[in-house]
């Protein structure tokens, strides 16, 4: 079996192997709750290991970033950092999962807010 077509999750306390063999790889949130599901109930894991093994199946390191990501490029307007941090770490999530260097990440990301929204949370002290 393929090394990508098998990962490894947690489940109670022991590792076991996620099989991904015939699941197409998702493209969006929906695509991925939709996976992580089937795998919850095919392999009965919990539902979180079944989320964080389907974003590492499509190349996150786990659910949470790639929520990120993927909000950030599917619904811009709606998802706006209101911190420092949460900023700083979207620029980082999103920088590795679309292998963009700082410069690209930072730009793509700025580009998505409203105008002015990047600068006003950079010129703040870090929280």
């Amino acid at each position: 079996m393929a090394l990508d077509k098998k990962l490894r999750c947690h489940k109670d306390r022991h590792m076991s192997a996620v099989d991904f063999t015939g699941i197409t790889k998702p493209s969006t949130l929906t695509g991925i709750k939709s996976v992580a599901k089937k795998i919850k109930n095919r392999d009965g894991i919990t539902h979180r290991d079944a989320l964080n093994a389907t974003a590492r199946y499509i190349g996150y390191p786990n659910y949470e970033i790639a929520r990120m990501v993927m909000r950030i490029r599917e619904e811009p307007v709606r998802f706006i950092p209101q911190t420092r941090p949460e900023l700083l770490k979207i620029v980082e999530s999103v920088s590795g999962a679309l292998k963009l260097n700082y410069n690209e990440a930072t730009a793509l990301v700025a580009s998505k807010l409203p105008p002015g929204h990047y600068d006003s949370l950079m010129s703040r002290p870090y929280e």
